[in-house]
């Protein structure tokens, strides 16, 4: 039996919740959103998914041995984001 892939959004905006994440939380035989990631957890504008942890310590959530998988959902800086998350 296949276990479910834990993700990891590094973003909380459009992008996250109107496409990636709906996208994801469709496959839930495969997948589960255990975090997701914003600078300022004030100025989060969308709605948050029930039973998904929103944090604004990014290095917590890299460092989460369960998350296995990372989606860098933001308007700038993906290489660095993305080298973040491969280097944890």
């Amino acid at each position: 039996m296949q276990t479910k892939i834990n993700v990891g959004f590094i973003g909380a905006g459009k992008s996250t919740h109107r496409y990636q994440a709906p996208f994801i939380l469709r496959r839930n035989d495969k997948f589960t959103i255990k975090t997701i990631w914003a600078r300022n957890l004030n100025h989060i504008k969308w709605e948050r998914i029930p039973n998904v942890n929103y944090t604004d310590d990014l290095e917590s959530m890299l460092n989460d041995e369960e998350i296995e998988l990372i989606v860098v959902s933001t308007p700038v800086m993906h290489y660095e984001y993305a080298l973040m998350a491969l280097e944890h």
